[in-house]
C-alpha cells in the first residue's frame, strides 16, 4: 500500500574518534520481502554499495558496517525502512 505522507530523516552519530554512523530512515512502505527473497532478483544498488564499502575497508583499514532493515511497529506492520552505514571520520571531516 502507498502512504500519503512519508517522513525522511538523516542522522549522523559519532561512534568513536575514527568512526561515524550515518542513519537514514524512510517512513515509506519498506522493502518488499518477496522481491528481496526472489532467487533471480539482484539489487544492483546493493551490489555497487557493497563493492564501494569493500574498497573503503581496504583503503582505511577499518571495519565498515552497512545494514538495512524494515522498521516494524507495535502491531507488526512495516512502518518504514532504515539504512545505517558506519564510515571513517576522515570521509566526513575531509
Amino acid at each position: 500500500f502507498k502512504k500519503e505522507c512519508n517522513d525522511l530523516r538523516i542522522k549522523f552519530s559519532k561512534i568513536s574518534t575514527k568512526l561515524v554512523e550515518l542513519e537514514i530512515f524512510d517512513s515509506g512502505t519498506g522493502l518488499n520481502q518477496e522481491l528481496s527473497e526472489a532467487k533471480d532478483h539482484k539489487s544492483l544498488a546493493t551490489i555497487i554499495t557493497n563493492e564501494r564499502l569493500e574498497k573503503m575497508r581496504m583503503t582505511y583499514k577499518t571495519g565498515l558496517v552497512f545494514n538495512t532493515e524494515n522498521v516494524i511497529n507495535n502491531v507488526k506492520e512495516i512502518d518504514g525502512y532504515r539504512v545505517s552505514i558506519r564510515l571513517p571520520m576522515k570521509l566526513i571531516m575531509g
